[in-house]
């Protein structure tokens, strides 16, 4: 069950979540204190979900816009901010991620949605690829002076 850790247990064992979805540690989740470090201090409230399949993760995130501020200039930022990102993908206004679309790659899939002040924004990964092994593969590649993509542009699909 993709998200729950690798010990196994009747909350998280496939035959008992097969066919639901829930939040688990809400506002008490273990990486909630690493978020707000990289986020340089924002207080986050996160809540995972439980999702009854072995990779992906799909973090939706909510964010309160400054007066002033409208989709087209929110798109114009994140467009500047990954335009040279191998690995990611700022989908057309309107597109919702989904897991299936990045499985067995190193990619993350970004959605926009503005309405009025707030800004959610959706963004899908495979967490045995992009969110472990991946990003290590990708860090040491870059920290080599390798092209970035080495060795990520096939990757297994086990589990």
């Amino acid at each position: 069950v993709s998200g729950a850790g690798r010990v196994p247990g009747a909350g998280t064992h496939f035959s008992e979540t097969s066919e639901g979805l829930h939040a688990y540690k809400t506002l008490a989740h273990r990486h909630a204190p690493e978020i707000s470090r990289a986020l340089g201090g924002v207080r986050v409230r996160f809540v995972p979900h439980l999702i009854p399949m072995n990779r992906g993760i799909l973090a939706t995130v909510y964010l309160r816009l400054q007066p002033g501020v409208d989709a087209a200039q929110v798109r114009a930022v994140y467009e500047k901010a990954f335009e040279n990102e191998t690995f990611v993908a700022l989908l057309p206004a309107g597109a919702h991620p989904d897991t299936r679309h990045v499985r067995g790659t190193n990619r993350c899939h970004i959605g926009l949605f503005v309405d009025d002040d707030l800004l959610v924004v959706q963004s899908v990964i495979d967490n045995l690829g992009k969110g472990a092994a991946g990003q290590a593969i990708q860090c040491f590649n870059l920290m080599a002076g390798l092209p970035e993509d080495t060795g990520l542009q096939h990757t297994a699909l086990f589990p």
